[in-house]
């Protein structure tokens, strides 16, 4: 299990393996508790999916969001 995130220079010097995360639900067969959270994981994936290929400029609406919230929340720097 490699916990390097992002692919920066500086942490490319220690040959890190790419990986994909995967999931594994243990859940009885038919569990209705299994079906809707498996349901709502793959709605979840496909919207976010959906909304970086038809909606990209929502991205920055975003980060500018953040940047506001950032700027107006006390203690913050």
């Amino acid at each position: 299990m490699s916990m390097l995130r992002g692919a920066e220079a500086y942490k490319m010097r220690w040959r890190p393996r790419e990986m994909v995360n995967q999931r594994l639900l243990l859940a009885r067969s038919g569990s209705l508790r299994a079906l809707v959270y498996t349901t709502g994981v793959r709605t979840r994936r496909r919207a976010v999916q959906a909304v970086k290929t038809r909606m990209p400029w929502l991205r920055d609406v975003r980060a500018a969001g953040r940047r506001l919230v950032t700027r107006l929340t006390p203690g913050r720097p």
